[in-house]
């Protein structure tokens, strides 16, 4: 009778601990996952200038028709 409940309680608990390790092991993948993300943006002014400048907006036609969008808004800055 005391075999019988020990076992039964051993396979109880050994399950609860599979189950434990395996949501563990499935946040930390997650985490280490998300974790990649939000090194994109690396500062340049040169390039942001270059991209987003506003000569470069001057060179396209829908870079103008962002300028005179803005100009019609009222924004204090068109471009970087």
């Amino acid at each position: 009778m005391m075999l019988n409940l020990f076992n039964t309680f051993r396979r109880i608990t050994t399950n609860i601990i599979a189950q434990r390790q395996s949501l563990a092991l499935s946040v930390s993948q997650s985490c280490r996952a998300m974790a990649t993300f939000g090194r994109e943006y690396q500062p340049n002014n040169l390039q942001r200038k270059r991209k987003h400048g506003y000569l470069a907006r001057l060179r396209t036609a829908s870079g103008r028709k962002i300028l005179a969008r803005r100009k019609r808004k009222g924004r204090k800055y068109l471009t970087h």
